[in-house]
């Protein structure tokens, strides 16, 4: 995808496990604005096609709702970001040796 076909301001984004839609949020809500985010770090590092950046999370994680919710092992979490896609990752418990 080239920076130009995406729309920066205003794209949405969202996670849902167990079919629920458990955050929603626009690129508008970031402390931050996307462009504001590329330039900085990218004067500090070399961005490359494919590279992501993790800006947080939006209001809805599980340990500020009533009553808490977490992902368990097993729960698939289909997170969206408006004009990318939708990639979806099933969560797994890590093994602890001992």
């Amino acid at each position: 995808m080239r920076l130009a076909s995406l729309r920066l301001n205003g794209t949405t984004t969202a996670a849902r496990t167990g079919g629920d839609t458990v955050q929603s949020a626009t690129t508008d809500d970031l402390v931050f604005n996307p462009a504001a985010l590329v330039e900085c770090i990218s004067s500090i590092l070399t961005l490359n096609p494919g590279d992501v950046i993790a800006t947080g999370t939006t209001g809805g994680v599980g340990h500020a709702r009533t009553p808490p919710r977490y992902i368990e092992d097993g729960s698939k979490v289909v997170t969206r970001v408006g004009g990318i896609g939708e990639p979806a990752n099933t969560a797994r418990r890590e093994k602890r040796n001992g």
